[in-house]
């Protein structure tokens, strides 16, 4: 290496799906711990192409002849580029759809631990009787409510939520991290470089179990927030006023306190499932009549914390669990990994095979010599 000249000769294969992949490149040089030179370019391969790369790297006034010299040439793939209409046979295995998948089912898995049906139904109004009576107290209007109730009730509810949020991050999680391994097992094939596989994966499955200690900080945040119970979105009076208007209409349906048939969930008023009339409403007392008002916020606040806890948890988990990992974080974890490997072992090291597969390779090419010996 005292030609001061360095020419590096890169060559990329890509699958038939891709058209071209950009590759961010650095190369550096060191003299016993002394920096010389740190470089970055970027370089687009097409379909079968290679490039080469010649310059002049080193100062000559700079490099010390009798000192070791060590070059280092990285890269990580910066985007790319899939040929015109060419689309997994089975796209719904990508990433993208799967995760797609988990989000949708998030909503009804929420709903089956607290149904609309059960927020407007006669047992969830006779529990929050039991405990109006229980809280009742002498100041106030008549038929006043203690304002402790519906809080006390709401974080009561929201006690059902965090094993439902877990399964779902930990879904997205094992999704993801599977995707990760089947990656990098395709991009460096067990057969052909084992230490180098199995240097990355586990590099891969740390830096995955550190977002999931993330994600899990950050969904105690969340559910932290929510303990505030708040909302300025328009939607929870505009739904507290619909129920309203539905309940003391002439036209109200009336589904009787007896009937035990169950209303869908796609009805088209949720008074159904109250089994009230506007007439069985004016009949009661004052305090019933306050339930009913408490009973219907509950709901409508229910509705607006949902719909916000959604977006919240599935915003968080595509971050965390996917975007950071993905576009960021392994990309830089792996090529710091392989960094510090080699800078404990040659690259020949990590780049050689098992123990087992030398054995096996060494006891083929004496078997092979005996063969050849007898011929």
């Amino acid at each position: 290496m005292t030609g001061r000249a360095y020419r590096a000769k890169i060559a990329l294969s890509l699958p038939e799906s891709v058209a071209a992949v950009t590759i961010s490149f650095t190369i550096s040089a060191e003299q016993v711990g002394s920096g010389l030179v740190h470089e970055e370019f970027e370089h687009t391969f097409e379909k079968e192409s290679s490039i080469w790369r010649s310059e002049r790297l080193i100062n000559v006034e700079s490099l010390d002849d009798s000192k070791p010299l060590t070059v280092r040439l990285s890269g990580f793939v910066s985007s790319v580029k899939l040929k015109s209409g060419s689309v997994p046979s089975d796209s719904s295995n990508m990433l993208c759809a799967v995760l797609q998948k988990l989000d949708s089912k998030l909503g009804p898995e929420l709903d089956s631990v607290c149904s609309n049906q059960f927020l407007l139904s006669k047992q969830f109004r006779l529990s929050l009787q039991r405990q109006v009576e229980s809280m009742q107290g002498c100041a106030g209007l008549p038929g006043a409510i203690s304002q402790e109730v519906p809080l006390h009730l709401v974080k009561q509810l929201m006690g059902r939520l965090p094993p439902v949020f877990d399964q779902h991050c930990a879904a997205v999680y094992e999704t993801v991290l599977a995707a990760v391994q089947e990656a990098i097992a395709q991009a460096v094939p067990e057969s052909r470089f084992p230490r180098l596989g199995n240097l990355f994966t586990r590099k891969a499955r740390d830096l995955m179990a550190g977002q999931k200690a993330v994600m899990h900080r950050t969904l105690e945040n969340i559910l932290r927030w929510e303990c505030t119970i708040h909302t300025s979105n328009h939607y929870y009076m505009s739904t507290v006023q619909s129920v309203r208007a539905d309940l003391f209409a002439e036209s109200s349906p009336i589904l009787e306190t007896g009937d035990e048939t169950c209303p869908s969930e796609a009805a088209k008023s949720y008074v159904k499932f109250m089994g009230l009339s506007a007439a069985a409403v004016k009949a009661m007392s004052n305090q019933e009549q306050e339930v009913v008002d408490m009973q219907i916020k509950v709901f409508a606040y229910w509705k607006t914390m949902k719909k916000r806890l959604l977006d919240y948890v599935q915003l968080a988990a595509r971050a965390e669990l996917a975007a950071e990992p993905i576009n960021s974080l392994l990309c830089i974890g792996l090529r710091e990994a392989l960094e510090t490997e080699a800078a404990k072992k040659s690259m020949a090291a990590i780049l050689s095979p098992t123990d087992d597969v030398a054995r096996q390779r060494r006891e083929c090419v004496v078997a092979i010599l005996l063969v050849l010996a007898w011929t």
